[in-house]
């Protein structure tokens, strides 16, 4: 039996991000609290870097080169591609949770951290299939691969020291300098690659649970 929605991601993202914000229109009406409410932008955020790549993917070009766009539009994906993966470090937030609404806030946040990091596979999926379409494979990996690893150190950059992805254009002399800093920090280092590593199980997963879904479609 085929899934339709499988075959329309978009439309099955935009599912899970409907429940997960009806999840937490429940906990904020509730609790009469906007203590989770960081959690919708969060999760906004998490759509950028995929927004970016479907622009990317539908540009017809008109007055600008085409590959003049499409490598400034993956500066911009690279840019705020950690917020997808980000919103599992919201997790933290459990820990001042008590009592009966600890499951809830357990599962809502689970949530809003799986959905953020599915929309941010998606994007990795669709920029990787546009360089190895442009340069090849080699170059498709080299980016994804790399990507990850600057992804790992920005989730860092973004929990630990609270710093945002347009803060590159608010803040650039501040964030260069503590990016400087950071670079040399051992604790920095270790969490950002395992924070790498992380997503890089993540995205193979994923690859291999699509290449799945082909073999199925296709018996």
């Amino acid at each position: 039996m085929k899934l339709s929605l499988i075959q329309k991601p978009i439309h099955f993202l935009l599912l899970l991000s409907g429940i997960c914000c009806l999840m937490l229109v429940w906990r904020l009406i509730s609790s009469e609290s906007l203590q989770y409410s960081f959690m919708a932008w969060n999760l906004f955020l998490a759509w950028v870097p995929l927004l970016i790549m479907l622009f990317i993917q539908n540009y017809e070009p008109v007055y600008v080169n085409k590959y003049v766009v499409i490598a400034v539009g993956l500066a911009f994906w690279l840019l705020f591609l950690p917020n997808a993966p980000y919103i599992i470090t919201d997790l933290m937030h459990l820990r001042y949770r008590k009592g009966y609404t600890l499951w809830y806030d357990c599962l809502m946040v689970f949530s809003f951290a799986s959905v953020g990091m599915y929309t941010g596979l998606y994007s990795m999926l669709l920029a990787h299939k546009l360089v190895n379409r442009l340069f090849g494979p080699s170059f498709g990996w080299t980016l994804i691969l790399g990507s990850l690893g600057l992804s790992g150190f920005g989730i860092y950059l973004g929990r630990f020291s609270r710093w945002n992805s347009w803060d590159l254009f608010l803040q650039p002399h501040h964030l260069f300098m503590d990016i400087l800093r950071q670079a040399f920090n051992p604790a920095a280092l270790k969490l950002s690659v395992a924070f790498a590593l992380v997503m890089v199980l993540f995205y193979f997963v994923f690859l291999s649970f699509i290449q799945l879904a082909k073999h199925e479609s296709a018996s």
